[in-house]
């Protein structure tokens, strides 16, 4: 008859995880591209965000605001990617028990580094819902950013064409957006 023996494993610990999620970033030239990464940063200046404080390019390469879903949107004007990033940091305090068949079957490193990697799975997937229910919101969102720099870049094309008469600017029920302007040449 074999003896079960218990191991107990006191855990004090702080757990960091991290998820992100990143999308391309691609505009038409529609100005030269120095004009357009200009406007995009007054775009981004006006939805809120901020240049990364370790950037020290001028003008800055990497922007970056909190989102609704508490994720950090990066916009990376060098690679032109946008990145949503999600970061866990936490402390667990916890006694892990394990009942083994012979007192070297199973180490206490090992008892620790299952329950620390088990959190690190948990926290993860819950990071991963998180930014896939966050996603058609921050869609809509980027897209908007581009539709604003879009419609700046053919207002500024526009003028360099003649004489501006008009412009209009509409959004449809259905949230597409239409632009005319009207030029004399």
């Amino acid at each position: 008859m074999s003896k079960t023996y218990r191991i107990s494993v006191k855990i004090n610990e702080t757990i960091c995880t991290d998820n992100e999620h990143r999308y391309p970033l691609k505009m038409n030239e529609i100005l030269p591209l120095e004009e357009m990464e200009s406007l995009l940063i007054e775009v981004l200046i006006k939805e809120g965000f901020v240049p990364d404080p370790e950037d020290t390019q001028d003008p800055a390469k990497l922007w970056s605001k909190t989102g609704d879903a508490g994720e950090t949107i990066t916009v990376n004007l060098q690679t032109m990617e946008i990145t949503a990033r999600l970061e866990n940091t936490r402390h667990v305090e916890q006694t892990v028990e394990e009942n083994v068949r012979a007192p070297n079957e199973i180490s206490k490193n090992t008892i620790r580094k299952n329950f620390i990697d088990q959190q690190k799975d948990d926290d993860f997937r819950e990071m991963e819902e998180t930014l896939r229910k966050s996603e058609p919101q921050r869609r809509l969102f980027l897209n908007r950013l581009i539709q604003q720099v879009y419609a700046e870049a053919l207002k500024r094309k526009a003028a360099r064409l003649g004489n501006v008469l008009g412009i209009q600017e509409s959004i449809s029920p259905t949230g597409e957006y239409q632009l005319t302007i009207q030029v004399e040449q």
